[in-house]
């Protein structure tokens, strides 16, 4: 029967050494993650790694555990898009992500063939960062691991049952917070596919893969709102579908003002002249931007260069790089107070520098 190390009570320094050792030496051993706990292997350990796919199962894919996030480079260097946004909000956590972006050119290629056999499927990997104190020590301690839940998803050391005297060592850390495994997504740059449902629901999945993209100016009445609609009639129209079904095709996309009110509409010269280009300001409500708005888009694009200078100097915790709308570097000026004709020269300038932009629109 294995051993049984209270994380708790216990030493974690001392507790990791004799995980460690026991990796090294080809065994599995059963630790605890916010989803149960997960068998784990040395995944430069071919003899492990084919005792821990035995376990597993053909239905689980064997995840490589990473220490933090910025790993998952290193294993898919072109990760991006609706990919890259299920990581930068559910990891660390109970989300393990299946993805063949660059796999062949990443970290995998350095494992032994054995070993590869097993974790690469389809030539996709499956990637985990758990919401733990040990995968960044232990995996400094170990090289790369690989791991899958056990059987019958235990919550509790105690509940561990099938397969136990298979393991060398169990880390008892208490109850998991969570009472389902990880859910599985295959996802690539522009797609994301719910596998297994688990802890993470498919609707929150769903929420957050879309490309968000997000235009700021002053008021959020003139500027910002033309360059949202307008790019909403470009990309409807690119990708064949109604402006209201953009969402469903992968795009979320909003304005914002730097010193905006909030909820006031848009000016009527630009809800008329959005008109002229397929878009609709009737229902718009001006909103203040926010370092949540900022943190969770994917691009940002600003009207004049005053705008972008204050957005790059705000310490955002994630998000993209603000950038200038026109790719050349003009300002678009404010057409507040103007006449018609000024409205109309400034919506010509935002559809022009939107075409421009298209292609990083629909790539990203």
């Amino acid at each position: 029967m294995p051993d049984v190390l209270d994380w708790r009570r216990d030493d974690p320094q001392a507790a990791l050494g004799r995980v460690a050792g026991c990796l090294r030496q080809g065994q599995l051993v059963a630790l605890p993650t916010e989803a149960g706990y997960e068998a784990v292997a040395s995944a430069v350990r071919p003899d492990a790694v084919a005792q821990l796919a035995g376990r597993a199962g053909a239905a689980e894919p064997l995840a490589l555990v990473l220490g933090e996030a910025m790993e998952v480079f290193d294993w898919l260097p072109p990760l991006r898009g609706a990919a890259l946004r299920l990581l930068r909000t559910f990891w660390p956590g109970p989300l393990t992500l299946i993805s063949g972006a660059g796999a062949a050119f990443g970290c995998a290629r350095d494992l032994p063939d054995a070993v590869r056999s097993h974790v690469v499927r389809d030539g996709a990997l499956a990637l985990r960062l758990p919401d733990h104190e040990w995968p960044a020590p232990l995996r400094r301690l170990t090289g790369p691991l690989a791991a899958a839940p056990l059987p019958g998803f235990p919550q509790e050391a105690g509940q561990i049952a099938a397969g136990r005297d298979q393991v060398a060592l169990i880390v008892d850390a208490g109850p998991s917070p969570f009472i389902r495994p990880p859910t599985l997504v295959r996802a690539d740059a522009k797609s994301a596919a719910v596998v297994r449902e688990g802890a993470v629901r498919k609707d929150d999945i769903e929420a957050v893969t879309p490309c968000r993209i997000l235009f700021v100016c002053t008021g959020n009445t003139c500027r910002s709102p033309l360059a949202e609609t307008l790019c909403r009639a470009l990309l409807s129209a690119k990708v064949g579908c109604a402006s209201a079904d953009l969402l469903a095709h992968g795009y979320s996309v909003a304005s914002a003002g730097l010193a905006a009110g909030a909820g006031n509409t848009a000016t009527p010269e630009a809800a008329a002249v959005a008109q002229a280009y397929g878009g609709d300001l009737r229902g718009h409500c001006s909103q203040p931007l926010t370092i949540d708005l900022l943190s969770r888009a994917d691009q940002v694009f600003t009207m004049t260069w005053s705008q972008l200078s204050l957005l790059r100097s705000l310490r955002v915790p994630a998000g993209p790089v603000p950038q200038l709308l026109a790719p050349a570097g003009a300002d678009v000026e404010d057409p507040v107070g103007g006449s018609d004709d000024v409205y109309r020269a400034c919506a010509a300038q935002i559809w022009h520098y939107l075409n421009e932009r298209l292609p990083q629109l629909l790539e990203a």
